[in-house]
């Protein structure tokens, strides 16, 4: 039987994957998608779900539009990474009439979880504003939550530059992994709230994890539309990730790149090509905003340390082929 999601996510190419890989996945039943600013700005974001659910012939499925900055700072998005618009290479994809569910994420997320006895299992791959405040406002939903997994902080050090995170707010004294430096508060109310279990996938594991020439074949064998889309997409390659993913470029044209969410997804698709360790963590408030850090008195939380790829690869590119 599929396992119920609601995904919460900023889209970004890999967060688009990560739900083409959901829609095409038989173990999963996506139910919702809530949106948040991260990115690129909520509204951009919200158009990219829309986006990316037109592409798979699936505006069944609604999209609650949620926060559009963190609880604490101003956001801070990723033009650099994922283009002006959040999803470079997506131009040519039709964008369909829609309209915006008056019901904001939070709202929904805590409808969901008090008032429904279906409670679906929660992926989030974006800052965590949206799923914090819904905590806020209804705190005894955690324990409705059957599980969460998330892509975000970055436990131990990264592979590419041997840091604790890929951006810096504070001039290069510290780095933080994207989505917890982006909002910490938010991250810390969601790791402290009671939600268990909790299933965390880091930078260390998803900077290993590469799109690359390869990969790009495999999918476009598959001779679908879609498959040639989504290729189009991950080739266009932001200049921050240019540079950092140069070393292991195969040729110059070669479209290196991280793709974090789907990685993410894909355990909630298959834990059995992943392996676990479970570490107690503190997000840092303070020093470090943003880390996630190894605390003993920290939250349990199951950290996933490694993963098959060419079993992921294999996984998302039958879910990109089933895409009807």
């Amino acid at each position: 039987m599929a396992k119920d999601i609601i995904l919460d996510c900023d889209p970004g190419q890999d967060d688009a994957l990560a739900i083409l890989l959901a829609l095409g996945s038989t173990e999963l039943n996506l139910r919702a998608i809530t949106v948040v600013g991260g990115n690129a700005d909520v509204n951009r974001c919200y158009t990219n779900a829309i986006k990316v659910l037109a592409l798979a012939e699936r505006l069944d499925i609604p999209v609650y539009k949620g926060a559009q900055k963190p609880l604490k700072q101003r956001l801070v998005t990723l033009e650099n990474v994922f283009g002006e618009s959040g999803l470079a290479g997506s131009e040519s994809w039709p964008v369909p009439p829609f309209s915006i569910p008056k019901e904001t994420a939070t709202d929904f997320l805590v409808r969901t979880y008090i008032q429904t006895n279906d409670h679906p299992y929660l992926v989030a791959t974006a800052p965590q504003t949206n799923i914090a405040l819904a905590l806020q406002k209804a705190p005894s939903i955690a324990y409705n939550i059957p599980g969460l997994t998330m892509m975000g902080g970055c436990v131990f050090p990264e592979p590419i530059h041997k840091r604790m995170g890929n951006i810096t707010f504070d001039g290069g004294c510290s780095y933080a992994e994207y989505n917890f430096a982006t909002d910490p508060e938010a991250a810390d109310i969601v790791l402290t709230s009671g939600i268990a279990p909790i299933n965390l996938i880091g930078l260390e594991v998803t900077r290993t994890v590469l799109y690359n020439e390869k990969i790009d074949q495999q999918l476009r064998k598959i001779g679908s539309f879609r498959a040639k889309a989504v290729a189009d997409m991950l080739s266009i390659i932001g200049e921050d990730d240019k540079q950092d993913y140069a070393s292991v470029k195969q040729n110059p044209t070669d479209p290196v790149r991280a793709i974090h969410d789907a990685v993410a997804m894909c355990y909630v698709v298959d834990s059995s090509i992943f392996t676990t360790e479970q570490i107690p963590l503190q997000i840092a408030l303070k020093d470090k905003r943003g880390q996630s850090l190894i605390v003993p008195t920290g939250t349990p939380v199951n950290v996933i340390t490694s993963v098959n790829q060419k079993a992921f690869f294999d996984r998302v590119c039958s879910a990109i082929a089933r895409l009807r």
